[in-house]
């Protein structure tokens, strides 16, 4: 998998790179790179993605001092990108359980 920040200069030439070289999806984790997951700067890397390779994002951390992965945010992107392979790694696993599951049962 290919990762990438944010502030990538150019994300679509990226892609295309990645994906020349053969390389399946993308790896993201907000938490580290600090920035939300519908930051509207991912949300572009999502629109250049979908349908072409999955992605595999961090997706849930309840600690107060990290609030970039949250479900909510991720179900924005969910819902902007309905044709996006999603791989939510952990989904809520530290200690957001509660969350995930009345986000994905409302």
């Amino acid at each position: 998998f290919a990762t990438m920040h944010p502030d990538f200069a150019d994300p679509e030439a990226e892609i295309e790179r990645a994906l020349e070289m053969g390389l399946k999806g993308l790896k993201l984790h907000p938490d580290m790179q600090q920035v939300d997951a519908d930051d509207p700067r991912l949300m572009k890397i999502y629109e250049i993605i979908e349908g072409r390779m999955p992605l595999m994002i961090h997706c849930g951390d309840r600690r107060e001092e990290i609030q970039y992965s949250r479900v909510d945010r991720l179900l924005s992107v969910t819902e902007a990108f309905p044709n996006l392979v999603i791989d939510a790694v952990h989904l809520g696993g530290w200690g957001m359980q509660e969350d995930v599951c009345k986000a994905l049962t409302a």
